[in-house]
This record gives C-alpha cells, structure tokens and sequence, in this order.
C-alpha cells in the first residue's frame, strides 16, 4: 500500500492523526511504499498489487484512476 509517510508528517507539522498507514502498516507487517522528498509535501507514487491500486497522495488520484482505467480495458481485451 502507499499513503503519506512519518517524514512528511513532521515536515506539515502534523502531531496526531486518526490512523496513519505508515504506521499502521508496520504494526500489520504490511508492505508499505512511498516516495519522499525534502520538502515535497505531496510526493507521489503509485502500487499497482494484483487488482489493488493505492496513491501515495491525493496528487496521485489521476495516475491511480488511469492505472485502474488499463486494467479494466485488458479485462475487456481478454474477454
């Protein structure tokens, strides 16, 4: 899965959060992925696992949305 990290947390100044993927992945053994950078507030990456397709951030909801759009059209294809 992805989602925003500790770093970027720290880095908004953000003290609590409901739930947090970072660290919630870690107490589920969840593989999590991201990308951060100094000062990058919203890095992007997206996963593409099987049919499970997660954004890092809202800034990857377009990319998420078309990786989801390819698959559907293969299913298609293959029908």
């Amino acid at each position: 899965m992805t989602g925003v990290t500790d770093e970027q947390l720290e880095e908004l100044g953000i003290r609590s959060t409901s739930r947090h993927p970072n660290v919630a992945s870690r107490i589920t053994n969840a593989v999590f992925e991201a990308e951060t950078h100094r000062c990058d507030f919203f890095a992007a990456h997206t996963v593409v696992d099987g049919n499970l397709v997660t954004g890092q951030s809202r800034n990857r909801g377009d990319d998420a949305e078309h990786r989801i759009l390819e698959m559907l059209a293969e299913q298609t294809n293959e029908q």
